[in-house]
C-alpha cells in the first residue's frame, strides 16, 4: 500500500516500523491513558475573612500545613496512579466576623435557622 498525500510512514530507529512496533506502540499507549491518576497535587485553601482556621485532622492522604489564620496547604504526592483513591481533608473553623453565621454570597438556597 502505497503512501497516502501529506502521510509518512511511521519511522522508528532509523526504519520503517512493522507490524510489531506498531502493536507495542499501541500498548504503551493504552497502559499510559488508562492511569487515570494524579501525581504532585497542591491544594490551597483560604477561608473568608469572617472566619480563621483552629485546626487541621491529619489527612489520609499527604500532608496539610495551616499557612496563617485564614489559610491551608495540602499536598498529595500520588492520587490513583495505581487503584482507584479517594482524599478528605478535614478542618475546622472559628466565626470571628461582625456578620451572621451564614454567607451573604450567591449560593444554593438555604434558610437560616428560625427564619423561613
Amino acid at each position: 500500500m502505497g503512501e497516502r498525500r501529506g502521510e509518512r510512514p511511521l519511522n522508528i530507529s532509523g526504519r520503517t516500523a512493522d507490524a510489531a512496533d506498531l502493536e507495542q506502540l499501541f500498548a504503551d499507549l493504552a497502559a499510559n491513558i488508562s492511569k487515570t491518576g494524579a501525581t504532585n497535587i497542591v491544594i490551597h485553601e483560604v477561608v473568608t475573612a469572617d472566619f480563621v482556621i483552629t485546626s487541621i485532622t491529619p489527612p489520609g492522604q499527604g500532608s496539610a500545613m495551616q499557612l496563617d489564620d485564614a489559610s491551608l496547604r495540602w499536598t498529595i504526592p500520588a492520587l490513583g496512579v495505581s487503584a482507584s483513591e479517594s482524599a478528605t481533608l478535614e478542618f475546622f473553623v472559628r466565626h470571628v466576623g461582625n456578620t451572621p453565621g451564614w454567607s451573604t454570597s450567591p449560593s444554593p438556597t438555604r434558610t437560616p435557622r428560625g427564619t423561613r
